[in-house]
């Protein structure tokens, strides 16, 4: 993401057409992003509508960062704007968020490791409660109905847990 947006960046210094810089960037990136370049390039240049094309590339990147740029660069195009300084905004703004994704995969570990720690210190700790009590934990907590919710309790946000940390 951020060689494209070095490349384009580079080409809009020497080169005023939105297409042919998209181009010129193009012939140096590798696919998946090359096709959808490439799409929104033969787009613009068979028919014409730049507004369209942009749409169209907007949208087939929508739910990614390079969404927001293209649609900067949209209305660049349409005010006959700098790109240049839209670039220079564009790519602090994709560093600030590459960083903070980072920092989110990197609470998400942790949490993930903390998360093993409390199974473990369960573990452990009704270990060492079965050996001084007269009955065992699970059977003090499955004789009442009170020990049968704390259970279901701790089961379903056990579940909940690893959902949200190991496949959401």
């Amino acid at each position: 993401m951020m060689s494209f947006l070095n490349l384009v960046e580079n080409f809009s210094k020497s080169e005023e057409d939105i297409v042919n810089i998209m181009d010129r960037a193009n012939q140096y990136i590798t696919a998946p992003l090359q096709d959808v370049i490439n799409d929104f390039v033969m787009e613009a240049r068979l028919y014409g509508n730049l507004t369209e094309s942009f749409d169209k590339l907007c949208k087939r990147l929508e739910g990614t960062k390079l969404s927001d740029v293209f649609w900067s660069l949209k209305i660049c195009s349409e005010h006959d704007a700098n790109y240049t300084e839209v670039l220079y905004d564009a790519k602090i703004s994709v560093k600030e968020y590459l960083k903070s994704k980072t920092i989110q995969k990197a609470i998400r570990n942790s949490a993930r490791i903390d998360m093993a720690a409390l199974v473990a210190a369960e573990w452990l700790i009704i270990r060492i409660m079965d050996s001084f009590l007269t009955q065992k934990v699970g059977t003090i907590l499955f004789s009442s109905y009170i020990g049968i919710g704390i259970v279901a309790y701790c089961v379903v946000i056990f579940i909940l847990a690893v959902y949200v940390l190991f496949w959401r």
